[in-house]
């Protein structure tokens, strides 16, 4: 009875070091994976003077199944220029992600896209493309983005991969000029992509993974 029961543990034994084996093989660790984030706030100051305007997204379970979501909708004065400034934040490790992406900023980009002529400046309808088509960082398809920070400006090291840092957008701090009021609801779209090892003056919203993606409804009164 104990020789049968050896012969049959041996092979199960062997092969559970070997799947252990092949697991450790197979799966090695993630670098640069996406960020978390679960509160994103979108602050608009307008240029002339008065107070800034907030909106925000939050995740509502956490680490739950529910995705990040718009708390309200976005409205905006007609015909004023706004100084647009994203922050991030993960509440479930609490970490400031606005900081993650300063020092990462070879590896992040901000694209957006918007219905409706609800900006006079910047023209056409942003620089995502929602059909799988993208425009590119800096428009040439339908409109661009008035991005008004650079690389430089917040990332001083070469980041994880190596990359050290270049004149190119992350899209924290953006410029908008709005157009007349509307009677419509319009839609605004900020999109975060993740870019290691991959940003380049000629990447555009196709490359890399999604960090965030979210839209709010927008209206010019």
């Amino acid at each position: 009875m104990k020789l049968f029961q050896k012969l049959i543990l041996t092979p199960i034994l062997v092969s559970a070091l070997l799947f252990v084996s092949c697991s450790d093989d197979d799966d090695p660790p993630k670098e640069n994976e996406e960020e978390v984030i679960t509160d994103v706030t979108l602050t608009f100051t307008p240029a002339g003077g008065g107070s800034p305007l907030t909106f925000t997204a939050t995740d509502p379970d956490g680490e739950g199944v529910q995705d990040i979501r718009p708390d309200g909708d976005i409205a905006l004065a007609p015909n004023t220029t706004y100084t647009l400034n994203i922050t991030l934040f993960n509440d479930i490790e609490v970490e400031d992600v606005t900081e993650e992406i300063q020092n990462e900023a070879t590896a992040h980009q901000f694209f957006f896209a918007w219905t409706g002529d609800i900006f006079e400046n910047p023209t056409g309808s942003g620089n995502y493309g929602d059909d799988g088509l993208s425009q590119g960082p800096y428009g040439g398809f339908s409109g661009t983005v008035i991005y008004a920070d650079v690389e430089t400006d917040y990332q001083t090291e070469p980041d994880d991969d190596g990359v050290s840092p270049r004149d190119l957008p992350v899209g924290l701090e953006t410029t908008w000029m709005t157009g007349d009021a509307t009677t419509d609801d319009e839609q605004f779209r900020v999109v975060l992509k993740h870019q290691p090892a991959e940003k380049n003056a000629n990447s555009n919203s196709n490359t890399g993974e999604v960090d965030v993606s979210l839209i709010w409804d927008i209206q010019i009164q």
